[in-house]
């Protein structure tokens, strides 16, 4: 899984001497998420989306991390925003679908998987999630 631990350490190191480099606060974000330390993840996403607020991939991993966490309504919180600044991205409108879903929102979770579909139609992930909601509405 290659040296997390080192990049993590080196990608500290480039924030704190140019903390304007916003692929430094990803690459720990991500770093962390490898880890599976989503808390410390989201620490990272938030503070990229601090120095770039409109960074729809930000929200997207933030969205990830919280996700991941079980922290659901703050996760479709963070995808709505990603959606808001990219509302082309097949990948966030599918995460928006999962979470709203665990809230057990199925409108609103049907209504992102199709989006997904729309954009992306051969998308096997949205394609199973919309069965399995559709199956148990």
């Amino acid at each position: 899984m290659g040296r997390l631990d080192d990049a993590i350490t080196h990608y500290a190191i480039a924030v704190r001497l140019n903390p304007e480099r916003v692929e430094n606060y990803n690459g720990l974000g991500i770093s962390y998420a490898m880890q599976n330390k989503m808390d410390e993840a989201a620490k990272w996403f938030q503070a990229l989306i601090r120095v770039r607020p409109n960074d729809a991939g930000a929200y997207g991993n933030l969205g990830n991390a919280l996700s991941a966490q079980g922290k659901f309504t703050e996760a479709t919180e963070a995808y709505l925003t990603a959606l808001r600044l990219n509302p082309k991205d097949f990948q966030v409108h599918y995460n928006a679908g999962l979470s709203y879903a665990q809230q057990g929102n199925k409108a609103e979770a049907e209504a992102h998987f199709k989006a997904a579909l729309q954009l992306q139609p051969d998308y096997p992930e949205a394609q199973q999630a919309l069965a399995a909601l559709l199956k148990n509405k």
